[in-house]
């Protein structure tokens, strides 16, 4: 029984990685800097998720993706259901917010956030997917969950969105929270994306997590206090130089490499909080820089692909979409 368990996540891996190869996956399109943001307004998201928008896969009644599992389970997964909902926020703004269609079906996934936050004050992913996660839960959830949430109050001064956003960037930035996605260390506090019991600090998913912590402020101004973000954006400027192989970067602290989608991505994140938060802006823009040359090397590049295929191929139980 065990062998043909295997058998068939690997047949769903393989199946995954071909998408990948072809450029077909509905999880890693191109995702540069926000097409429309503007630092420090809670306006266009900062990456563009615009993409995510032409959802092909299975959705619900209402719209909401649907993902399969490499184990073959269906269920919403918080942070497709997030992303493609600020795809359409974005594609709203780039319409003149003209176009109807595209606010009402980002509003359709704000209220599916609203709706399916639980008692912790977050959203289950890991018990889902199968994964051997200390929590079932994601601060990139949380943080993309905040981001939602806090626009569709801005566009709609509806208070049945000020509550979950609040639940759930309290519980996503508080170490003692339940959800337990918080870490914090000597040097401020971590966001854990996918919290193992090696706690891996994944680069993008950390980015993603504090950037909700940022929409928050701005939506919400002076009505919590500014140390979270503070404290997480002064432990990623530390730990950055951490995750430079020298020829690529780490998808996270755990030794995992990034995919050359992850690598592009961290780049455009990067070259965005090198325009929000000026006191980081250095470290944030001289990194973003020498990882866009690691791109443009092809040299570097190769040998990435193949050490990244290599620790795919052995880290069949650990990894999901590195």
């Amino acid at each position: 029984m065990e062998r043909l368990d295997l058998a068939r996540r690997y047949y769903f891996r393989l199946r995954k990685w071909a998408r990948y190869a072809a450029g077909s996956s509905q999880h890693h399109v191109p995702q540069g800097r926000g097409r429309i943001y503007r630092p420090n307004q809670l306006e266009g998201y900062f990456n563009d998720l615009t993409g995510k928008s032409r959802w092909q896969g299975l959705c619900d009644n209402h719209g909401i993706p649907i993902v399969q599992t490499d184990r073959g389970n269906l269920f919403s997964f918080p942070i497709t259901v997030f992303q493609k909902g600020l795809a359409h926020w974005d594609l709203w703004l780039l319409s003149g917010r003209e176009d109807e269609s595209e606010r009402n079906r980002f509003l359709t996934i704000a209220n599916w956030g609203a709706d399916h936050i639980d008692d912790n004050g977050g959203w289950r992913c890991w018990d889902m997917l199968g994964r051997g996660a200390v929590s079932p839960y994601s601060s990139m959830a949380q943080g993309q969950g905040v981001s939602v949430l806090s626009r569709a109050y801005l566009a709609t001064g509806d208070t049945r969105y000020r509550t979950p956003a609040y639940r759930a960037r309290d519980e996503m930035a508080d170490e003692r929270s339940s959800i337990g996605v918080a870490r914090y260390e000597a040097d401020g506090l971590i966001l854990e994306e996918y919290p193992t019991s090696k706690m891996p600090a994944v680069l993008n998913g950390w980015i993603f997590s504090l950037m909700g912590l940022k929409d928050f402020q701005l939506a919400f101004p002076n009505e919590r206090s500014s140390q979270p973000l503070d404290a997480t954006l002064t432990a990623l400027s530390k730990r950055l130089p951490d995750y430079d192989t020298g020829y690529w970067s780490q998808y996270d602290l755990g030794g995992r490499l990034a995919s050359p989608f992850y690598h592009d991505l961290h780049v455009a994140q990067l070259q965005a909080l090198a325009d929000t938060f000026p006191k980081h802006s250095a470290i944030f823009a001289r990194t973003a820089h020498r990882w866009a040359t690691y791109s443009a090397s092809p040299m570097r590049k190769s040998h990435a692909v193949l050490v990244k295929i290599k620790q795919k191929l052995v880290d069949v139980d650990n990894e999901e979409m590195a």
